[in-house]
C-alpha cells in the first residue's frame, strides 16, 4: 500500500484526498493524510539522488545546461531550489535545496555537477544574476554563457510597463525584441547599432535604463548564435521547476528542510521517468531519461529509486 499511495500521490498532482479516496476504493482501507506524508518522507529519504542515478543509468545529454532557482517556504522561511536541466533532453541533471541564492551556493552546486555527475556543457543558459555568472566562470572556465532573453524581456517590461507604454517606448521595445530574437549575429548587431545610434530619441528614465541594460548584457544575450543547436532562453528549466512544484503543493507545510528535500528527490525522480503527454516537440510517450538514451521500459520508478530494496 505504501508504494501505491506514493505513486498515486505523484501521479495525481499531489492531492492527499485523491490518494486516500483511491486507496479506499481499491483496497478498502483509507489511510490518514499524516500516514501518506510519512510514507512519502520515508521513501524520499531512501531515494537515490541525481549523482547515483547518473552513475547507474549513464544518460547521454546534449551539453546545453540550463540553470535556475525557485523560492520555497520551509517552516515559514525562504529556501531556494536550485535546478540544473539538460535542455536538449529536458532531463533534470541535479538539484539542491539551499538557504541563500549567492555565489557560494551556486558554485558548490556546479562543482557537484562537474565533479560527481561529470556533466560537460557546451553552453550554459541562466538568468542575468551576476552570482551565477561568477560561479560558472569559476567552475566551468571558458564555457560559453547565454543570458536568458526571456528574463531580459521581463526586465524591459518592468522598466516600460505595457499598461502605460508610450508609442516611443513601443518602438524601442520592438527594436529590443528584434535584437533579442535575431536569427544571426549580423541581424543582432544591426538592431543593436540602431538602438545605440538612436538612443537620444528615448529620454525618459525607463527607456534609458532599458537601453543601458541591453547594451551591458549584449554579449551574453547573443552567445547562442555562436553555439550550434543551443538555446536562447531558459523556458525548459522553468517548465521543469513548475512541474516539480506542482507535485509539491504542500511544500509550505514542511517543518524540516530534510522533509522538503526528501519530497523533492521523489518528485524529480518521478519527473525524469514520466513520459511527456502534451509535448510540442514530438516527444509524447517519451520520458526525459528516454530522451537521454536510457531504456526505462522495464523500470518501475519507485522500486528503482530506493537505495535499499524496501518496496
Amino acid at each position: 500500500m505504501k508504494c501505491e499511495a506514493v505513486e498515486l500521490y505523484y501521479d495525481t498532482r499531489g492531492s492527499y484526498r485523491r490518494v486516500m479516496n483511491a486507496l479506499q476504493r481499491r483496497m478498502g482501507i483509507k489511510p490518514s493524510h499524516v500516514q501518506i506524508f510519512h510514507w512519502i518522507n520515508e521513501l524520499g529519504e531512501n531515494c537515490k539522488g541525481p549523482v547515483q542515478i547518473a552513475r547507474e543509468l549513464h544518460p547521454v545529454w546534449s551539453g546545453c545546461l540550463g540553470l535556475d532557482s525557485k523560492a520555497l517556504k520551509v517552516s515559514g522561511l525562504e529556501h531556494y531550489l536550485l535546478l540544473a536541466v539538460d535542455l536538449g533532453t529536458q532531463d533534470a541533471v541535479d538539484f539542491a535545496l539551499v538557504e541563500r541564492e549567492n555565489y557560494d551556493a551556486f558554485s558548490m552546486f556546479l562543482r557537484q555537477i562537474k565533479l560527481k555527475i561529470r556533466y560537460t556543457p557546451r553552453i550554459i543558459v541562466t538568468d542575468l544574476d551576476p552570482a551565477w555568472f561568477k560561479a560558472i566562470h569559476h567552475v566551468y572556465p571558458g564555457i560559453p554563457i547565454q543570458g536568458c532573453v526571456v528574463h531580459m524581456e521581463r526586465i524591459i517590461d518592468r522598466l516600460m510597463p505595457k499598461r502605460n507604454r508610450t508609442m516611443k517606448q513601443e518602438e524601442l521595445k520592438k527594436l529590443i525584441r528584434q535584437f533579442l530574437y535575431a536569427s544571426s549575429l549580423a541581424e543582432a548587431y544591426q538592431s543593436l547599432q540602431e538602438i545605440k545610434s538612436r538612443r537620444d530619441e528615448w529620454t525618459d528614465e525607463g527607456c534609458t535604463q532599458a537601453i543601458n541594460s541591453v547594451i551591458a548584457h549584449h554579449k551574453v544575450l547573443t552567445t547562442h548564435l555562436k553555439v550550434s543547436d543551443s538555446f536562447r532562453d531558459n523556458n525548459i528549466t522553468e517548465s521543469v521547476i513548475d512541474k516539480v512544484e506542482m507535485k509539491l503543493k504542500m511544500i509550505r507545510g514542511f517543518k524540516k528542510v530534510n522533509c522538503a528535500r526528501n519530497s523533492l528527490k521523489l518528485a524529480i525522480t518521478h519527473y525524469r521517468f514520466s513520459p511527456f503527454l502534451s509535448s510540442r516537440n514530438g516527444n509524447n510517450g517519451k520520458s526525459p531519461l528516454m530522451l537521454a538514451g536510457v531504456n526505462t521500459g522495464n523500470i518501475n520508478w519507485i522500486a528503482y529509486s530506493q537505495r535499499r530494496h524496501q518496496v
